[in-house]
């Protein structure tokens, strides 16, 4: 009997891995999801303090425009909202990071900040970048009518 104890608890032991496995890997996506969106939208302040300052920065024919966009992502970013995210946050990333990026540069050629702070801020950034490129891999689109396959039958014959 003590020897068939050990047996059966590794048996189970080894059912329970395998069951356990294919729930992990769901529970890691829904786990990115919840945490990743609003892990981007509480970072977002500081990257838009940069941003400010760079849209400060362009010539003033061009900071409305910059303005706007900064205006829209951050809109997008602080919704939390996971479409939003992939569809606007995304889509105005390059510019926004520009617009980051300019704004170090400029505190760097003020003296307001030097270049180890400068460093740091860039790597907020660069983190930014990677995040919300991570959420758009890792978030499934949105189903949408047209993405759901339909055949329609046949017309009646009249």
């Amino acid at each position: 009997m003590q020897t068939r104890f050990p047996l059966i608890v590794l048996a189970v032991s080894a059912f329970a891995v395998a069951a356990m496995t294919p729930l992990a890997g769901c529970a890691g996506g829904k786990a990115r999801e919840n945490v990743l969106v609003p892990a981007v939208a509480a970072s977002a302040d500081g990257l838009e303090l940069d941003a400010r300052t760079g849209v400060d920065s362009l010539p003033e024919a061009e900071q409305a425009a910059a303005s706007d966009v900064l205006d829209r992502f951050m809109e997008a970013v602080r919704s939390a909202d996971t479409v939003q995210l992939q569809t606007v946050g995304v889509a105005l990333w390059p510019q926004v990071e520009s617009l980051a990026l300019a704004g170090i540069e400029a505190m760097l050629a003020r003296g307001e900040i030097g270049p180890f702070v400068a460093e740091s801020l860039r790597e907020r950034v660069r983190n930014m970048g990677a995040a919300i490129s991570r959420a758009n891999r890792t978030i499934a689109p949105p189903l949408t009518q047209q993405s759901i396959p339909y055949d329609h039958p046949p017309p009646r014959a009249a």
